[in-house]
C-alpha cells in the first residue's frame, strides 16, 4: 500500500520540477532575448544617431560652401564678364568714334592731295605752253589772255589745296596779265616762277602725304591695340563663362544634395523615432512576461516546499492510504 502511495506522489514532484526547470527555462529564454534585442537596439540607436549626425554635417558643410564659396564665386565671375563685356563695349564706341574720324581725314587728305596733283598738272600745262612761245610758237593775245587766266586758276587751286601761298603767286599772276607776244625775257620769267611754284607744291604734296601715312600707321596702330584688348577681354570671358556654367552646375548639384540630406535627417530622426516606439513597447511586454514568469517560478516552487514538507507529506500519504481502504 506504501507503494501504491508513493508512486503518485513521486510522479507529481517529477512534473512540479519538471514545470519549474520549463519556466526557468522560458525566463532564461526571454531574459537572453531581451538582452538580444537590447543590444540589437542599442546599435540601431547608435547607428540612426551616426546616420543623423553625418546628415547634420553634410547639411550644414554644404550650405556653407553654398553660401560662402560657390555663389560668392558666381557672383565674381557674372561681375567679371559684366565688367569685361563693358571694357569691350567701351573699345568698341572708341574704334566706331575714330574710325569715322578717320574716314573723315583720310577723304580731306584725298580732297587736299588731289586739289595739289590738279595744281601739279596745271603748272605742268602752263610751263610747255610757256615753253612753246619761247622756241619760237608765238602767242596771240587771246592766248596770252587764256595763259592768265590758267595762272589764276592755278592760284585758286593752290587755295583750295590749303597750301600756304608762295610769295611769288601774285607776282606771276600779275606777270602773265601783262605779258605781249615779244617779251621773251618775261616768258623765261613765268617759266622760272612757275616750275619754283611747282617745286613748292611738290613739297607740300609730300609733307601732306608723309602726315597722312604717320596718322594712318598711329589709327591702325591704334585700332590693332584697342582690339587686341577686345580679343584678351572676350578669351577671358568665355573662359569665365565656362568657369560660370561649372560653378552653376555645382550649385544646382550641392543643392540637391542638401536639400537630399535634410530629407534624410527627416527619415533617419523617424526611423530612430520608430525604433524608440518599437523598443518601449517590446520592453513593457517584456517586463510583464518576465514579472509572470516569476511568479510562476515563485508559485511552483512554493508548491514543491510545502509538499516536501515531512508533515504535509506524511498527511498527503495518511489520505492517499486512507482512500485506498475506503
Amino acid at each position: 500500500l506504501q507503494m501504491l502511495t508513493e508512486g503518485p506522489i513521486d510522479d507529481f514532484y517529477t512534473a512540479l520540477d519538471q514545470l519549474l526547470r520549463d519556466v526557468e527555462s522560458q525566463l532564461n529564454d526571454e531574459t537572453t532575448y531581451w538582452e538580444n534585442r537590447a543590444n540589437d537596439h542599442n546599435n540601431i540607436i547608435t547607428d540612426l544617431q551616426a546616420q543623423i549626425q553625418a546628415a547634420e554635417y553634410d547639411v550644414s558643410s554644404t550650405r556653407q560652401k553654398i553660401d560662402t564659396v560657390l555663389i560668392p564665386r558666381a557672383e565674381d565671375l557674372e561681375h567679371k564678364i559684366e565688367v569685361d563685356q563693358h571694357l569691350i563695349e567701351q573699345n568698341e564706341e572708341i574704334i566706331a568714334r575714330e574710325t569715322s574720324i578717320r574716314t573723315t581725314e583720310r577723304a580731306y587728305f584725298e580732297y587736299i592731295h588731289g586739289q595739289q596733283t590738279e595744281a601739279i598738272n596745271s603748272i605742268d600745262q602752263s610751263i610747255a605752253i610757256v615753253n612753246r612761245y619761247l622756241n619760237g610758237d608765238k602767242p596771240s593775245l587771246l592766248q596770252l589772255k587764256s595763259l592768265s587766266k590758267d595762272i589764276k586758276k592755278i592760284q585758286e587751286k593752290i587755295v583750295k589745296a590749303k597750301i600756304v601761298e608762295a610769295p611769288f603767286v601774285s607776282a606771276l599772276v600779275s606777270l602773265t596779265s601783262s605779258l605781249s607776244p615779244q617779251d621773251a625775257d618775261d616768258f623765261r620769267q613765268v617759266v622760272l616762277h612757275l616750275n619754283e611754284l611747282r617745286e613748292y607744291v611738290v613739297s607740300e604734296s609730300q609733307k601732306l602725304q608723309v602726315i597722312e601715312d604717320a596718322q594712318q600707321s598711329a589709327f591702325q596702330a591704334r585700332i590693332d591695340a584697342l582690339q587686341a584688348e577686345i580679343n584678351a577681354w572676350r578669351a577671358r570671358i568665355e573662359q569665365n563663362t565656362l568657369e560660370l556654367t561649372n560653378t552653376r552646375d555645382q550649385i544646382r548639384e550641392a543643392e540637391n544634395f542638401w536639400a537630399k540630406r535634410r530629407h534624410d535627417i527627416v527619415r533617419l530622426t523617424d526611423e530612430l523615432d520608430i525604433e524608440n516606439e518599437i523598443f518601449a513597447e517590446l520592453r513593457a511586454i517584456h517586463e510583464e512576461t518576465e514579472l509572470e514568469l516569476r511568479r510562476e517560478i515563485d508559485v511552483v516552487r512554493e508548491v514543491v516546499s510545502i509538499f516536501k514538507d515531512a508533515e504535509f507529506s506524511e498527511y498527503i500519504r495518511g489520505v492517499l492510504n486512507r482512500g485506498e481502504e475506503l
